[in-house]
């Protein structure tokens, strides 16, 4: 019996360090949580003294960001920010945009504030615009309907909370055609892409003529195009022919070094039925 209430005070001076524990652990969190980043308070009474910044030899994408985050900051309070170009930013009132080595995805992003600094960063394609557009929609309420009605609320005063935001998207393409496409500002808030984004220009579908034109080839070379119905007629190649085959490979050499940035190419039969037979 004696042995039993020994071994039960044990247990409960253990449950009572582990209990002290605890409650340290939580005090602790309480203490860090109260310890957050305090707000940016981007624009009061229709001024900033903020200054945007962005690397000493910005990418496009880099650019446009700041313009597109500029654009909308006029448009909102009267204001923009200056823009400045370093890789060593000092200063506390900064908002810094640039492409980050850590996100590998082209439309990552991470919007972070530390101090008083705003931090978009981007991976390597349009990740740092995209930041851009997730604070104009969650923090300033700006909205793009269609390219001719955008609600873009006036405010003399900008501020947002401390924030850790991250953006992952798997679809690093997202094609719209139309006149919603002709919009940039339309097409960055919604995150979407034109054909020349991933397509060579002038290599997005029906290209046979393109690159293999009949105005150049059919009166020397009637057999490079298809047969149909009994003759050889102008509306398709006949892709079986190695000499044409030959023809598509060296114009595709001569047009990838005038776009050696460009990765998709189609190749691909005129827009009719006229299938070789």
């Amino acid at each position: 019996m004696k042995l039993t209430l020994e071994r039960s005070d044990q247990n409960s001076s253990g449950a009572r360090a582990r209990s002290g524990l605890l409650l340290a652990a939580l005090s602790i969190l309480i203490f860090l949580s109260s310890r957050a980043e305090p707000p940016v308070n981007l624009v009061q009474k229709n001024r900033s003294s903020y200054r945007l910044v962005l690397p000493g030899q910005p990418s496009p994408e880099e650019k446009r960001a700041a313009e597109f985050l500029n654009r909308h900051l006029e448009k909102i309070s009267g204001c923009t920010l200056p823009i400045i170009l370093t890789d060593h930013p000092e200063g506390k009132k900064l908002v810094v945009i640039n492409k980050s080595p850590d996100l590998r995805q082209p439309d990552d992003f991470r919007v972070f504030t530390r101090g008083q600094r705003l931090y978009i960063l981007g991976g390597p394609g349009r990740g740092c615009i995209y930041g851009v557009a997730e604070i104009l929609e969650k923090y300033f309420n700006v909205r793009y309907y269609s390219p001719d009605y955008a609600v873009i609320p006036r405010s003399s005063h900008l501020k947002l909370p401390a924030l850790e935001l991250h953006g992952h998207s798997p679809n690093t393409y997202r094609n719209v055609n139309g006149q919603f496409s002709q919009d940039q500002d339309y097409r960055d808030f919604h995150r979407l892409n034109v054909i020349d984004d991933m397509f060579a220009r002038g290599y997005y579908v029906h290209t046979f003529q393109k690159l293999v034109p009949w105005q150049e080839y059919f009166k020397e070379h009637p057999e490079y195009f298809a047969w149909l119905n009994g003759k050889r007629v102008i509306d398709q190649i006949c892709p079986s022919n190695p000499e044409v085959q030959q023809l598509i490979i060296r114009k595709l050499e001569q047009e990838m070094k005038a776009q050696p940035e460009k990765k998709v190419w189609s190749v691909s039969q005129n827009d009719n039925f006229s299938f070789c037979q």
